[in-house]
């Protein structure tokens, strides 16, 4: 891979950390310890629907990874860490199937879920900063 390509993508896949990574979690990490149902479904929803808002407007998770997906994605297939990341976003958007109803969450099994995020794209760039 050419040292410029190489950037372009560790540069990518930090911006993803940061919109993706870091504001998917952002909800739970403000939740009381304590949360009632409500409170964790309310945060479940702006974390995966409301994702990051910025000047032009909100974007949910999956809109920030297909943005992704569309930019990098397909320069990506050749590191092992790509698969485990697409897995680790596929669980974590399994989750809008939750937004909507009632009844407990799994309060901890969805934080666990959200935070792979941010460990796959940083082993992706561990890995793609190493075979340059």
């Amino acid at each position: 891979m050419a040292p410029e390509e190489r950037e372009k993508l560790l540069e990518v896949l930090s911006d993803l950390k940061h919109d993706l990574g870091k504001y998917i979690r952002l909800p739970f990490t403000m939740l009381p310890p304590g949360a009632d149902w409500d409170e964790t479904r309310t945060a479940l929803r702006h974390a995966l629907l409301e994702t990051r808002s910025g000047p032009g407007g909100v974007l949910s998770a999956r809109a920030l990874w297909s943005r992704f997906k569309e930019t990098a994605g397909g320069r990506l297939g050749a590191f092992s860490g790509w698969i485990a990341l697409e897995a680790a976003v596929e669980r974590a958007l399994a989750w809008e199937a939750c937004v909507e109803g009632d009844g407990p969450l799994p309060r901890d099994d969805i934080e666990r879920d959200l935070s792979a995020i941010s460990g796959g794209i940083q082993k992706l760039r561990l890995e793609v900063a190493a075979n340059g």
